[in-house]
């Protein structure tokens, strides 16, 4: 599992995705499922664009 977020603080810098693999016990690759979160209201929600240089997702194309 991995997940990218728009800054440090969860108070007010979002989850931008979350990233999860399934494999058997013998580690097998099963599937994969990369979702795109976007919080209901961004009402207080406060990117931290810097984020943007080291994971590479744009703000505004995120939450289009």
């Amino acid at each position: 599992m991995d997940c990218e977020t728009f800054g440090m603080n969860p108070k007010v810098n979002p989850l931008a995705t979350v990233y999860m693999s399934l494999y058997t016990e013998n580690g097998t690759f099963i599937d994969e499922i990369n979702l795109k979160v976007v919080p209901d209201s961004m009402e207080g929600m406060v990117p931290d664009l810097e984020t943007e240089k080291i994971h590479g997702i744009k703000w505004e194309d995120h939450i289009k």
